[in-house]
């Protein structure tokens, strides 16, 4: 999958690995990103981004297998339609800064 990120082409295996690059980068310059982030996302029955790993789908541990560490101490579900990465990345360009669509180019199959 390809997206450009601020003027830059890049390539990932599939959408979460993508979805998972771009937080990684946009956290790059702010300790705090991934904090402030956890909260605008937050799922009605989920947590999109936690602390720990059974956070993230706190009622239902078998789901525990779908959580990929971001960073040390943060986790993200990826048991979510591309609609919802998309969601997340266009909160997360704007808590960045950055223009989802302007400074964030991606295109989602079924999104």
């Amino acid at each position: 999958m390809q997206y450009i990120l601020e003027g830059e082409d890049c390539v990932a295996s599939d959408a979460t690995e993508a979805m998972i690059a771009i937080l990684c980068r946009l956290a790059e310059n702010d300790p705090a990103f991934f904090e402030s982030l956890a909260t605008r996302v937050r799922g009605r029955t989920r947590n999109h981004l936690a602390r720990s790993r059974v956070d993230v789908y706190p009622d239902r541990p078998d789901l525990a297998r779908y959580v990929k560490q971001l960073a040390p101490g943060w986790f993200i579900g990826c048991n979510i339609a591309n609609r919802e990465k998309k969601k997340i990345l266009r909160t997360a360009c704007t808590l960045a800064g950055l223009t989802f669509g302007r400074d964030l180019r991606i295109k989602f199959a079924n999104a």
